[in-house]
């Protein structure tokens, strides 16, 4: 198996382009993970676990930056936590 570096896009999308399904599955996790952050004096809530698929191509002027993290989610391995170490070499770990 050939394995990657992570990659996360930051993109600009226009609300309009979802679905209110997905909006409503958005607010579903999105507004519980604001409160938490009011209640607790926090200001950044962390990883939302959510996706969203789009039925066009993505305008490259939608990307807003791009980083490599070393620690991601791996949604294809039982959301194990990858951690990139350089040169390609891999270690999956549980969840944390």
């Amino acid at each position: 198996m050939q394995v990657g570096i992570p990659t996360v896009f930051q993109v600009n999308i226009s609300v309009s382009q979802f679905e209110s399904p997905e909006l409503c599955a958005l607010a579903d996790i999105a507004l519980p993970a604001w409160a938490y952050c009011i209640a607790h004096d926090k200001r950044d809530p962390g990883l939302l676990d959510f996706a969203i698929m789009l039925d066009e191509t993505l305008p490259p002027a939608n990307i807003v930056s791009h980083y490599h993290p070393e620690e991601i989610p791996d949604q294809f391995n039982g959301r194990l936590i990858y951690r990139y170490r350089d040169k390609g070499s891999s270690a999956w770990m549980k969840r944390k």
